[in-house]
């Protein structure tokens, strides 16, 4: 597939939604990889990534297998 391929089939996917928090975190994903702005967080915010990353120096996170599986029940939830 190529780049111009990949960018309708995304745009095809992403007209089909109609949830309003997607889009917003879109928009965060899309901003940092543009480097467009600095993404602040709040304390509670800080507390919950610190304890992730000690998770991870832990080695108490899961596969990115078992976190696409989450996801996706989530995901049809909505």
């Amino acid at each position: 597939m190529t780049t111009v391929d990949l960018k309708q089939s995304l745009l095809d996917e992403i007209s089909k939604i109609e949830n309003h928090e997607f889009f917003e975190a879109l928009k965060v994903f899309m901003d940092f990889k543009m480097e467009k702005k600095i993404y602040h967080v709040s304390e509670e915010q800080m507390i919950v990534i610190e304890e992730g990353l000690q998770e991870f120096e832990r080695n108490e996170g899961i596969s990115d297998k078992e976190f696409t599986t989450e996801i996706e029940k989530w995901l049809s939830t909505k």
